[in-house]
């Protein structure tokens, strides 16, 4: 099931910041990451796929939210496998 970058980021139980990366602050590397999460009907990251962004910077969000853990998503009275896309900004 397909569901809205909000809806996913409402059902967070445990939410670790990606961590801006030395040699990106470093270099003054800004920008933003655009993953796609897969999260199990129990709401454990299974899978963090990039779709755009530095690869300095995608690094960290892949490893950051693979410890992310949401409540289950239903769908007619049952746990659900979801996918969504989710967005982060890098600034200075």
């Amino acid at each position: 099931m397909r569901l809205a970058e909000e809806e996913v980021r409402r059902a967070v139980t445990t939410k670790i910041e990606p961590e801006y990366p030395a040699l990106a602050r470093q270099l003054r590397l800004t920008g933003d990451v655009e993953v796609e999460v897969t999260i199990s009907a129990a709401g454990v990251v299974e899978k963090v796929t990039v779709k755009r962004g530095n690869s300095l910077l995608s690094n960290a969000v892949v490893s950051a939210v693979k410890r992310w853990r949401f409540n289950p998503f239903q769908a007619g009275g049952k746990p659900v496998r979801v996918n969504a896309p989710m967005k982060f900004d890098f600034r200075m």
